[in-house]
């Protein structure tokens, strides 16, 4: 017998004549078992339904997309990166945005900070992205501004965010026929600190410093934080 003519044994039959696996062929869906392919568009269809239902509830009202997309565990994974696109990419007005209660969307926002189950960063971060899309940072919630507010919360990381995205910290706190009436945030801090209600050194400290500098320039946030 002709040895070039010879019959593939069982090792090399399959294989090129190089010896290279031949390429795997992908079975086209009409041929996929009838079963498997209603299941998958099944799956298909659920799954376009639900990201345009989300989209819609989210167009609608930004305040639950921030909810869903600032928390932490509270709600699945996948509704919470919708929501953080949303935020980030969608259109909406953050000054025209409002809770049940009147509150606007960077005021909820900041107040929001720090709560259990709201992720700190994220919070900070949609902060600095409702500020890109126009929201007002010096925005009053029963008289404070979201400076005040951060200040009775006696957080520094968050006086030193709002503070690099403009927030104002000579305006006045409104109380009508209250002797809080027009504290800066600064003077605000140091009533709260005289009367016990926990020590606001730093934060203090940072808009002291932000005072003794503004008339050259704003600190950034990096430089209140040191």
């Amino acid at each position: 017998m002709d040895p070039c003519r010879q019959r593939p044994t069982k090792r090399s039959r399959g294989r090129a004549v190089t010896g290279a696996p031949l390429t795997p062929t992908v079975m086209p869906f009409k041929k996929w078992p009838r079963a498997v392919r209603w299941g998958t568009a099944s799956v298909l269809i659920f799954l376009f339904v639900f990201v345009v239902g989300a989209l819609r509830t989210m167009s609608r009202d930004p305040m639950t997309a921030y909810l869903i997309a600032a928390t932490d565990d509270t709600f699945p994974l996948i509704p919470r990166i919708f929501g953080r696109l949303y935020m980030r990419y969608g259109t909406y007005e953050p000054n025209e945005v409002r809770s049940m209660m009147g509150q606007q969307l960077f005021s909820c926002a900041c107040n929001s900070y720090g709560l259990p189950g709201f992720r700190n960063q994220e919070v900070l971060e949609l902060l600095a992205v409702m500020k890109r899309k126009g929201a007002d940072p010096d925005v009053r919630n029963l008289g404070l501004t979201c400076l005040h507010s951060a200040v009775l919360a006696n957080d520094r990381t968050l006086v030193a965010q709002l503070l690099e995205l403009g927030a104002d910290p000579r305006l006045g706190l409104e109380r009508t026929g209250s002797p809080l009436n027009g504290l800066t945030p600064l003077a605000f801090a140091k009533v709260l600190n005289r009367s016990g209600m926990g020590d606001r050194s730093a934060i203090i400290d940072i808009l002291g410093r932000w005072h003794n500098q503004s008339l050259h320039r704003s600190p950034s946030a990096g430089e209140l934080n040191r």
